[in-house]
């Protein structure tokens, strides 16, 4: 599916402020560099995303971007599944509810890809004493904590 498709999405969201940008756009990659993943490894500029296959979902009125990717190989096992590399929320709205509505998006765009999507939560940036609430609350499940970094892997069975 090409990105200037993605803009003719038929969901039933009732959000129109949303849409989906490139990668390299200059509103999203100022809330992604804000984002404590791009201020840890010192990274920022317009190019937000890893090699893969992408969707980035931006919504300047509420302040949230929502970025999935999708490899084929990955060091971590996790290859081929949808990653949810990238998720800052600026604004009022529950971070759950928008989880929720990207999913969706995801299911959109990409129909064939794999149901089983997972993220990564840094409990050393989360201001929050219960890390990666926003998506327990959306449904998805602490699988486990990486050795390396202590990273939280999080997980989902995303239905249509």
């Amino acid at each position: 599916m090409m990105a200037s498709q993605y803009r003719q999405l038929s969901l039933p969201l009732g959000f129109p402020s949303w849409r989906i940008v490139k990668n390299g756009n200059p509103a999203a990659a100022a809330i992604a560099n804000r984002h404590y993943s791009r201020v840890v490894r010192n990274r920022s500029g317009d190019r937000i995303m890893p090699p893969g296959k992408s969707i980035i979902i931006l919504n300047e009125d509420e302040g949230w971007l929502y970025c999935w990717n999708r490899q084929e190989y990955r060091r971590d096992g996790l290859g081929g599944l949808p990653e949810c590399t990238l998720f800052r929320n600026e604004g009022k709205r529950l971070s759950s509810e928008i989880i929720l509505e990207c999913e969706k998006v995801l299911v959109e765009c990409h129909p064939n890809w794999p149901r089983c999507a997972f993220t990564y939560v840094d409990p050393r940036f989360v201001e929050s004493p219960n890390p990666g609430y926003c998506f327990k609350k959306a449904g998805w499940r602490k699988i486990d904590k990486s050795k390396n970094l202590g990273l939280l892997l999080m997980m989902k069975i995303i239905k249509p």
